[in-house]
C-alpha cells in the first residue's frame, strides 16, 4: 500500500498473512547452482530494392548476450566516521548475478526523387539482471553474527523511434530542407525484491524483525 506502512500496527496477522501469499514462490533466498556457459549471438542484413520503381534500402541489426558471474570472495564492511579499527559491519559470502542484454536496430530509406528522401529509424534495448546473494558475518549494533539474503531482479527497457527528412529541390538553390520527429519511452521494472535479515542465537539463524 502506498498510504501505510507495512506492520502490525496498520494491519490486522491475517491481513499481513495474504499479503504475503501474493508473493506465491515462497522462495525467500539463494539456492545454489551450477552456473552456466556465457553466450552471446548477433544478427545483421541490409539490402536495397525498388518499391514503384523508387530505391528503397533496409538494415536490420540485433543482439542477444546472455552472462552469468559468480563470486565466493564478496566482502562488505562498514566503519563508522568517527574512526576506529574494528568495522561495524564485516560481512562475507557468496553473490551470483545474471545478466541478459538484447538490443534491435531497424532503418528504412525511401529516395522519392534524388532531391526528396525519408528515413524511419527504431532503436530497442532492454537489459535484465538477477542477483542473488548471501552475506554472513558480525554486526555491532546487534552484537552478534547476522545472515542477509537478497533476491532481486531488475528489468530496464528503452525504445525510440524517430522520422526524419531530407529535400533539396532546384527551388532552394543549394540550400536543404531537413526534418525530423522522434519518439522516446523508458521502462524500469523491479517487482518482488526480497531482503531478509537473520540474527544468530545460540547456535542458529533466526529471523530478526528488523
Amino acid at each position: 500500500p502506498l498510504d501505510r506502512r507495512l506492520d502490525r500496527t496498520s494491519f490486522t496477522t491475517t491481513q499481513l498473512q495474504s499479503i504475503g501469499r501474493v508473493f506465491g514462490d515462497g522462495i525467500w533466498g539463494p539456492v545454489a547452482q551450477e552456473v552456466p556457459l556465457n553466450s552471446s549471438f548477433g544478427v545483421s542484413i541490409g539490402d536495397e530494392f525498388e518499391l514503384a520503381g523508387k530505391p528503397l534500402g533496409f538494415l536490420a541489426a540485433a543482439t542477444l548476450s546472455n552472462d552469468y558471474a559468480a563470486s565466493n570472495e564478496v566482502t562488505e564492511r562498514v566503519f563508522s566516521a568517527a574512526g576506529g579499527v574494528a568495522p561495524e559491519v564485516d560481512y562475507v559470502g557468496q553473490l551470483g548475478t545474471h545478466s541478459v542484454s538484447l538490443g534491435g536496430l531497424t532503418t528504412l530509406t525511401y529516395q522519392f526523387s534524388p532531391e526528396h528522401q525519408v528515413t524511419a529509424e527504431g532503436v530497442y534495448n532492454r537489459l535484465t539482471s538477477e542477483e542473488a546473494r548471501r552475506l554472513e558475518g558480525f554486526n555491532i549494533d546487534s552484537n552478534t553474527d547476522q545472515l542477509n539474503t537478497r533476491l532481486r531482479y531488475l528489468a530496464q527497457t528503452v525504445m525510440t523511434g524517430q522520422l526524419r527528412g531530407e529535400h533539396s529541390p532546384d527551388a532552394f538553390g543549394d540550400a536543404r530542407l531537413e526534418w525530423r520527429g522522434g519518439l522516446s519511452r523508458a521502462r524500469r521494472y523491479e517487482p518482488n525484491t526480497r531482503e531478509v535479515l537473520y540474527r544468530a542465537f545460540d547456535g542458529n539463524y533466526y529471523w530478526d524483525n528488523f
